[in-house]
């Protein structure tokens, strides 16, 4: 990562040590550091196929080991000149009934645990646009996980591109005083396959859906900063989408460069 010019990372979506913290403090990397919450969203399938329709702030009843977690993370951790933001949660329902009054509860909380009063983000998924999601107003930054490209707009970049920036601007325009942060983009690729047309999994569709994302984060100042999906490839259930795990990484599994990482490392580099 510091061969790559990288300067931050974000703890998702579990407790990382805290040898890996003070190596974060020793190294000069910025951190945002994230409760285990990811799965607040009942019905949910990777897939996008069978799911049921489920509100999960009427089923799911998890604040009291959100409180806890919350709790245990800022205890261990606040003292960190790393760490730079708290992110909450990843991916919850934001879109639905009662998310407000729950993350309400959680964002004051967690602000009235933290005596440095840290900047706080919950990455939204795709599905909670700024047209449905409801928990905007409570976070300092607003944080997007965004597939254009992927899963959304898949192997059709240049209408990812419109569909991106349109989407962005529409943040823009509804918090304009509230940075956009980019805590995940990416595309699974698999080392080591080529393609002459440049189609999905290859390694020159990750090198142009990169430069898109690029090319619509460079318009707009507002947007603070890149978080991509993932460092590594690395193991999943097995299904549909996925070719013996999360292909995503930019680097391989045992930590070999795809291409990808040399364009980053020129990008970052003149950062």
């Amino acid at each position: 990562m510091k061969w790559m010019h990288a300067n931050a990372f974000r703890t998702s979506h579990y407790p990382y040590s805290e040898e890996e913290m003070q190596l974060a403090d020793r190294d000069g990397f910025l951190v945002i550091d994230e409760v285990p919450a990811v799965g607040l969203y009942a019905g949910f399938s990777v897939s996008m196929m069978g799911q049921k329709a489920a509100n999960t702030w009427k089923t799911m009843q998890t604040m009291d080991a959100h409180k806890q977690v919350i709790q245990e993370t800022i205890t261990r951790d606040q003292n960190h000149p790393s760490v730079i933001m708290w992110s909450v949660a990843n991916e919850p329902a934001s879109q639905q009934e009662g998310v407000h009054e729950y993350f309400k509860e959680i964002t004051d909380y967690t602000r009235q645990l933290d005596w440095q009063h840290l900047p706080l983000v919950a990455p939204k998924i795709a599905s909670a646009t700024v047209d449905v999601d409801l928990t905007g107003d409570l976070f300092d930054v607003i944080a997007l996980n965004r597939y254009y490209g992927w899963y959304i707009d898949f192997n059709d970049l240049g209408q990812a591109k419109s569909d991106l920036m349109t989407e962005l601007q529409k943040w823009h325009q509804k918090f304009p005083d509230k940075p956009i942060l980019f805590t995940e983009f990416g595309a699974d690729t698999l080392s080591g396959m080529h393609s002459i047309n440049r189609e999905p999994y290859s390694e020159e569709y990750q090198h142009d859906y990169y430069q898109m994302n690029f090319d619509v984060f460079d318009q707009c100042d507002f947007v603070c900063g890149e978080l991509l999906w993932n460092f590594a490839d690395f193991a999943t259930p097995a299904g549909l989408i996925r070719v013996n795990g999360n292909k995503k990484g930019v680097f391989t599994r045992d930590r070999q460069p795809k291409q990808i990482v040399y364009d980053l490392k020129k990008r970052w580099e003149n950062k």
